[in-house]
């Protein structure tokens, strides 16, 4: 009971259990005990603090193993302690020492078993987020922009929720490995992430964004967009990306791109038509000098932000 207490506080416990607990404990401890003795209301103190520690700082505790086992004893001990005072005469020196045992053993079994199960979830996070993130940007990779992109493409056949897609090239990057070496273009591609998740942050749509290869980036937004407001959302990223300093690199160097917009239309037949779409106008802005934006194929006026 004491183990089953200690673990389910510390794991999951509310404040309503932790002072039902302590409440019915000393209800049961004071009208049992005869007579009350300070050793035994003492005991019953320290085991109740303890409960109130373990809620308070149980997420704290059961990462430091130190910490762990030190409170389970503490615990078990002013358990044992409160439990004793009030049958004194019913336990022989044996029983307790028995019991005691059992509790340790036990709760060092489940300690254990509970640390490795943590530990494995935690690989598996870790690998999931490895599968469906790139290493370098954190940010989402191409297979999951491939499975978000035909997600969004279901839902807009079934309940017409549209989706606008910002395919986003860093002008010049070649240039840039030649020139700094790899580990700063590295630095320029982790830059541009970080403006770009920036950039979603300070959205009011719902939006995502993901790194599909080189220098090649992808921003979605969930939302019912006019074209005021995809130029607004590119022009506006472009503008932050090129007051970017990046001193590690070269403070003299100013960051652009080319982006091509396209929104999903009733007349897509497949999910990736809009990213088609988006890579055409793309192609648009590169070819019409770079360091330009193409929403649904017309190109915007240089600088207009």
């Amino acid at each position: 009971m004491l183990l089953a207490m200690y673990l389910i506080i510390m794991e999951t416990g509310s404040w309503l259990e932790v002072v039902l607990w302590i409440t019915l404990t000393g209800i049961y401890f004071f009208y049992y005990s005869s007579p009350v003795t300070v050793f035994g209301v003492s005991a019953y103190l320290v085991w109740a603090a303890i409960l109130i520690i373990l809620r308070r700082r149980g997420q704290v505790i059961k990462y430091n193993r130190i910490a762990y086992y030190g409170v389970m004893l503490a615990f078990g001990i002013a358990g044992f302690l409160t439990i004793y005072d009030m049958y004194p005469r019913q336990f022989d020196f044996w029983f307790i020492i028995r019991q005691f045992t059992a509790y340790i053993v036990l709760g060092i079994t489940v300690g254990e078993f509970s640390r490795l199960m943590v530990a494995t979830d935690r690989r598996e996070d870790n690998l999931r987020n490895r599968a469906s993130h790139d290493e370098l940007t954190a940010l989402a990779n191409v297979g999951t922009f491939n499975r978000d992109t035909l997600n969004l493409y279901r839902q807009f056949k079934r309940e017409h929720d549209p989706f606008t897609m910002f395919e986003i090239d860093l002008d010049h990057f070649k240039a840039i490995n030649d020139q700094y070496g790899h580990l700063k273009g590295n630095v320029v591609l982790q830059a541009v992430a970080t403006e770009l998740q920036q950039t979603v942050k300070q959205l009011d749509q719902h939006a995502k964004a993901y790194r599909l290869g080189g220098e090649e980036f992808c921003l979605i937004v969930q939302a019912v967009l006019s074209s005021d407001d995809v130029a607004r959302i590119a022009l506006a990223f472009q503008s932050h990306l090129a007051q970017l300093q990046l001193t590690q690199v070269d403070a003299e160097l100013t960051l652009t791109t080319s982006i091509g917009c396209a929104t999903v239309k009733p007349q897509h037949n497949k999910y990736f038509d809009v990213y088609a779409e988006a890579d055409r106008y793309l192609y648009l802005a590169k070819d019409g000098g770079r360091d330009l934006i193409a929403v649904e194929g017309d190109l915007l006026p240089r600088h207009s932000a």
